[in-house]
């Protein structure tokens, strides 16, 4: 079997034509910069936008009792639910909330983390007390 040489600087051309094109590397690098660019105009808005002027959420905190471990809250998308924390989140041991109204303050400060776009929304020990929850 022959090949023809015009065959074969056909395949040749075709193929260096298309490395020419755009690379994977090159498309992940667009990637990269195009959600980074949406992150920090979340994580902007979110700081910059005054608190009275913020979209409200669609998300719903509703507190939750256990009489062993205290007080804890659930976060709702409608039906589904989306946060289940029956404890103070960020230190150990499974310690509940003083009261209700504890509970739904870190509930709304997870949820303005969920809707600035922070994944996950954790919370530090410093936040907490800042927010004046009583650490065990």
């Amino acid at each position: 079997m022959r090949i023809h040489p015009v065959l074969i600087a056909f395949c040749l051309a075709s193929c260096s034509a298309s490395t020419e094109q755009s690379t994977p590397l090159d498309m992940k690098t667009v990637e990269t910069t195009s959600t980074s660019k949406k992150d920090v105009e979340r994580k902007t808005t979110a700081q910059t936008t005054p608190a009275n002027e913020r979209k409200q959420s669609k998300l719903i905190a509703k507190p939750i009792y256990d009489a062993a471990a205290g007080w804890g809250y659930d976060i709702f998308d409608g039906d589904k639910l989306v946060v289940h924390q029956p404890h103070i989140p960020a230190i150990q041991g499974n310690y509940g909330f003083e009261n209700a109204d504890e509970a739904l303050l870190v509930a709304t400060k997870v949820i303005e983390k969920i809707d600035a776009g922070i994944m996950p929304p954790s919370l530090t020990k410093e936040e907490l007390l800042q927010l004046g929850v009583k650490l065990p």
